[in-house]
């Protein structure tokens, strides 16, 4: 991803949060630049830091702050919610929501453009031959495929036993 498109990292998480707050049956809104917002009450911060160099990403550390379990915050916050406060249900299964989290389809598809567009980079700064870039496109779809192999054997019952 290059440096000017940094906000796509932030949408994509952004709208994962939604969707996965709306699977519990939240609905939340996306208020610009990184909160979460279900009514006027916030539910969730995004907080996320690019390591920039030249013309490309090196990489993200992206920290997501969702309340979830908590009923009773500080007084000094002025429109906390939570995910137990909108459902009634105080016990959500924290690694449950985590791996809910990591297979959901957006971030699925994050994933895979986040790979194409690594791939499209390393082609067009190095003036990649069209055998080069053959090479590489079977290359990214191998590896495009090992990533939706992984996000399937996450979700087969067997596997998330004791988990969820």
């Amino acid at each position: 991803i290059k440096p000017e498109n940094q906000r796509f990292i932030s949408e994509v998480i952004s709208s994962t949060i939604v969707s996965l707050l709306l699977s519990y049956g939240v609905e939340a809104r996306i208020k610009l630049p990184n909160d979460i917002y279900v009514g006027d009450n916030k539910i969730c911060g995004i907080l996320i830091e690019h390591a920039v160099r030249g013309n490309s990403m090196l990489h993200s550390i992206i920290g997501v702050g969702l309340n979830v379990n908590q009923t009773v915050f500080d007084d000094s916050l002025p429109n906390p919610t939570s995910m137990a406060l909108e459902t009634g249900c105080t016990t959500i299964d924290l690694q449950k929501l985590l791996l809910e989290l990591l297979v959901t389809k957006s971030l699925r598809t994050f994933i895979q453009i986040l790979l194409l567009s690594t791939t499209q980079n390393y082609l067009s700064s190095n003036r990649a031959s069209s055998t080069t870039f053959a090479l590489s496109t079977a290359t990214l779809t191998r590896v495009s495929k090992m990533v939706t192999e992984v996000f399937k054997l996450l979700t087969i019952p067997s596997v998330l036993h004791g988990i969820i």
